[in-house]
């Protein structure tokens, strides 16, 4: 009893992984919210997973810069474990809400 109230681990069907390039972007003088990643992030949350563990690992190479974001994800269902996290951002995009109160930089070229 006493162990139970300090060990609040979750228990899970399984466990998967999820794993992300993102690119570096275009130098900035301020932040930005990287929101395609939240849309992704925000939709596998909703097929039934739990976040455990996130790395990130970055690359700096001649040709490519960014990071890679490895996620450990615990199924909370049966059916989560079982299906495949393939993510189409095109598919998700559309179930999202495009308006933003943020200005776009015109330097950029923004995907909208």
């Amino acid at each position: 009893m006493f162990l139970s109230v300090f060990n609040k681990r979750k228990k899970y069907i399984g466990v998967k992984s999820f794993t992300y390039f993102l690119p570096a972007p275009p130098t900035r003088k301020s932040g930005y919210q990287e929101k395609e990643f939240d849309h992704l992030f925000s939709h596998i949350m909703s097929l039934g997973f739990d976040v455990i563990d996130v790395k990130l690992q970055s690359l700096n190479t001649e040709n490519s810069q960014g990071v890679w974001i490895l996620c450990l994800l615990g199924a909370k269902t049966k059916e989560a474990f079982e299906t495949p996290i393939q993510v189409d951002y095109q598919e998700i995009s559309k179930n999202v809400s495009h308006h933003s109160n943020i200005k776009m930089d015109p330097l950029i070229e923004h995907d909208c």
